[in-house]
């Protein structure tokens, strides 16, 4: 689980990144850090006019326009997270349901291990190795071999055979005896 702060940081560090994914907690922890600049800006605006005031609305302002992008990157990667498109992004514009129908899809639980859009972004190398190695049969065709497993995580084949477990192992030793 990410925390308050780590989201923050997260979010506007892959600021104009709409690839990959994003936890619930990475995605309703930014929301919730927006939602307070949002917030800030109304209060700025309630208040009777003063330097003060005016110094907190404009800073306000400034952090509502400048959390904008992020929120829109981290909620496109959360749908990622799902399994979703980040074209299911448009609902916001419906009036009315969309909103309440992309609420819905945020709060979906995130895709186990590999998806199309990257791996589980709590995921361990050990997990991932695994499940690639399980999917390694497609249609007959061999695929996912220690080496291609080892580039996809960016670690050594030896990383990657020491990941596996022991049943693994040994199909992995015997495809390599076929070979």
């Amino acid at each position: 689980m990410v925390g308050f702060f780590s989201a923050i940081t997260r979010a506007f560090k892959q600021y104009w990144s709409f690839r990959g994914r994003a936890s619930r907690s990475e995605f309703w922890f930014f929301v919730l850090f927006a939602d307070l600049c949002f917030l800030l800006v109304v209060l700025g605006a309630m208040l009777p006019a003063s330097d003060v005031v005016a110094v907190v609305g404009s800073v306000g302002i400034f952090a509502t326009l400048a959390v904008f992008l992020p929120l829109e990157s981290v909620l496109v990667r959360r749908l990622h997270d799902s399994g979703l498109s980040g074209a299911w992004w448009w609902l916001e514009i419906v009036p009315f349901v969309g909103p309440l129908v992309l609420i819905v899809l945020l709060c979906r639980p995130s895709y186990p291990g590999i998806n199309r859009y990257g791996p589980h972004p709590s995921a361990t190398e050990e997990q991932l190795a695994r499940q690639l190695f399980e999917q390694r049969n497609k249609g007959g065709e061999r695929v996912n071999t220690i080496a291609d497993i080892a580039v996809k995580l960016g670690v050594s084949r030896a990383t990657v055979f020491r990941c596996l477990d022991p049943e693994q192992q040994r199909q992995a030793r015997e495809a390599r005896a076929k070979d």
